[in-house]
């Protein structure tokens, strides 16, 4: 009886978020179960948001920077504009609501850059330029100019919104510097490793320009360590699906191989593989999409979960070995 109801509770609460991810897709934030109705201005600010932020790319591929310094300067005043519009009533709303949101995420950034400036500051100053050291360390007589390594003082909650921030902005110099040049804001993610920013990792996932593996790799790796239904859910939703009479690119496929990979150790055709203590992470997800309810998944979702069932049981001996190593 116990274990129906548990079934039951865990149907209702997936079924949620995927109500919730699809909703993000482009329908308004307020009719979503039980999240905070939104004024219009709020609204349409945050659509402002969303649309620069998956456009972002666009402008810096187009190597036209006075046009993507437009862009990041009009992001900043958007997210002042935002924090300006949702009063305290409403952040808090929006704070204590448990589902996943993007719109959630940018009030949240937009409240924290405007409450600790510093912090955003800190990091483009540290992050957003060569620096001269070696092994990480600055040295007087420099020899080696390359980018600043991440500082373990900035892999926490304290800093996440800031990470958060600059991977959804459009590149700056500095920022498409962290971005593109040197992912450190990826690698800041990945470490911090949080459920909460799900939703801004699949963003750019879904709307990232240029190399699969040097950027897109780095995110979904990112959402398969935090190992969550809600990052299931996030991985499923950045698998790339064609429209209707048409085929998938090389690049999109590549982008289905990795999510694959990450979730069975291995892509579908075995191309690329886990390796090592990564297959922990695979062994993790075989766990989680064991007992994982299908019902609130589309039908493109469905078959690719069947399709890496298929293969977790096809690597079934390795993903054992991982797993045991764990108990």
């Amino acid at each position: 009886m116990r274990w129906g109801r548990f079934r039951i509770i865990t149907f209702l609460m997936v079924s949620l978020l995927a109500v919730s991810w699809a909703m993000a897709q482009g329908q308004s934030a307020s009719i979503t179960p039980g999240f905070p109705e939104l004024p219009q201005e709020v609204q349409a600010t945050l659509d402002d948001l969303l649309s620069l932020a998956r456009k972002s790319y666009d402008y810096f591929l187009a190597a036209n920077p006075s046009r993507y310094q437009e862009a990041n300067q009009r992001f900043h005043k958007l997210l002042g504009d935002l924090n300006k519009r949702v009063g305290a009533d409403l952040f808090e709303k929006v704070h204590n609501f448990p589902g996943q949101r993007i719109e959630k995420n940018l009030i949240m950034i937009a409240k924290d850059r405007a409450d600790h400036p510093e912090s955003y500051e800190e990091l483009v100053e540290m992050y957003g330029k060569w620096h001269d050291h070696v092994d990480g360390r600055r040295v007087a007589e420099p020899r080696v100019r390359g980018p600043m390594p991440v500082r373990s003082v900035h892999m926490c909650e304290k800093y996440r919104l800031a990470w958060e921030c600059l991977l959804l902005e459009p590149p700056s110099a500095a920022v498409g510097f962290m971005q593109f040049l040197d992912p450190v804001v990826t690698e800041a993610l990945r470490r911090i490793a949080s459920e909460g920013s799900v939703p801004v990792l699949v963003l750019r996932c879904r709307y990232r320009c240029g190399k699969v593996m040097r950027y897109q790799g780095p995110i979904l790796e990112t959402l398969s360590i935090v190992g969550s239904e809600t990052a299931l859910l996030g991985l499923l939703d950045c698998v790339p699906v064609p429209a209707k009479g048409e085929f998938l690119t090389e690049d999109e496929e590549v982008v289905r191989d990795l999510i694959c990979m990450f979730l069975a150790g291995t892509a579908r055709e075995g191309e690329y593989r886990l390796r090592g203590h990564k297959w922990s992470l695979a062994a993790n997800w075989r766990r989680v999409m064991a007992h994982f309810p299908r019902e609130g998944l589309t039908e493109e979702q469905k078959e690719f979960f069947d399709q890496v069932k298929a293969v977790q049981e096809k690597n079934k001996d390795l993903l054992d070995q991982y797993d045991s190593r764990k108990k």
